[in-house]
């Protein structure tokens, strides 16, 4: 099972012995924390060992050890990996015949799963995988941390333009959450918009993101190419301005073919998702640019992604100029 899955529906009951595995630090932690949590109560704490110089008798007796506040007791061995190459037997005894009442977390960075040990936890316990999430998966994720954590609504794109600009590191894109989230506390209901997201996420590589695009539907090409400068100078990686520019275009792309067939352009911007701010820009974009040129957006996307990936022998910062000139649609 993987952390995310955990996280959004933990089992009705916790098993005797738990391995939380992976690199991703703050997805066991958090996985840890809802384990004892369910299993003590809120009654008690677990007790935590230093897998580096804990033993296998001082975790058991731990765990054998009657609470005198919860029915139930729980050992969390952190960094378990050496603790489980010394002890495996005596764990793969464990797991056959635990403590009455007893959880046993073991937290580890690898945990292959063709060994003994890992076969019968998979078997009578619990296997929690903490591995990078990436996209939509690292978006929901966020979604239900706001929800949990902090009892705010993050709105799905809001959680995908934090990932797209920020990236998948989970311990930063809790920071930013973190802060985005103070900043509508005042609100009823609290609720975080992606126009939040653009204004507070991150440094001024969102604001030169947004206003490069700004720039471009504007049809001031030369303004446009000195944003995409300052954000190569600032060490931005060209990826993640390609995400920018995706994140913005689709929902233009999204509201050329809600438009298709005469429908109301102004109506689809704002069905698309478009911010409010942007729509009437873009409204008079688009019917610059013609129907035509606006339906090559996704392909244009594709295109410069597929250079970007070494499908080109094109510099980076010429993919990304050469996209912006064709996104562009200068005044006559």
């Amino acid at each position: 099972m993987h952390a995310a899955e955990f996280l959004k529906k933990p089992p009705g009951d916790i098993p005797s012995v738990v391995a939380v595995h992976g690199d991703q630090r703050l997805l066991a932690r958090r996985c840890v924390d809802r384990i004892a949590e369910a299993a003590l109560g809120g009654e008690d704490e677990p007790t935590r060992l230093d897998g580096e110089t804990a033993d296998l008798a001082s975790a058991l007796d731990e765990l054998r050890t009657v609470s005198m506040f919860a029915s139930a007791r729980v050992v969390v061995v952190g960094d378990a990996d050496g603790f489980v190459s010394d002890h495996r037997a005596g764990l793969e005894r464990y797991v056959a015949a635990p403590a009455a009442g007893g959880v046993l977390i073991l937290e580890v960075a690898k945990w292959p799963k063709n060994t003994r040990l890992a076969k019968a936890v998979a078997k009578s316990g619990l296997t929690i995988e903490c591995t990078e999430l990436k996209g939509a998966k690292a978006a929901a994720y966020l979604v239900g941390v706001a929800k949990s954590e902090y009892e705010t609504t993050l709105a799905k794109d809001a959680a995908e333009l934090m990932v797209t600009l920020a990236g998948t590191d989970l311990g930063l894109l809790e920071q930013e959450l973190g802060k985005l989230c103070a900043f509508v506390a005042d609100r009823d209901p609290k609720a975080v918009a992606a126009e939040d997201v653009a204004a507070l996420v991150m440094d001024g590589s969102v604001k030169n993101t947004f206003e490069m695009l700004a720039e471009v539907r504007r049809g001031n090409v030369g303004g446009a190419l000195a944003e995409l400068d300052k954000l190569l100078l600032a060490g931005e990686a060209p990826f993640r301005i390609l995400g920018g520019i995706g994140f913005v275009l689709r929902k233009t792309a999204t509201a050329v073919d809600l438009s298709a067939g005469g429908g109301n352009l102004s109506r689809a911007l704002a069905t698309a998702g478009v911010f409010p701010k942007e729509r009437g820009e873009t409204e008079q974009y688009l019917r610059r640019l013609g129907r035509k040129r606006a339906e090559r957006f996704r392909g244009l996307l594709l295109e410069a992604d597929g250079a970007l990936r070494g499908g080109s022998a094109l510099p980076d910062r010429t993919v990304l100029e050469r996209l912006l000139v064709q996104l562009a649609a200068p005044h006559r």
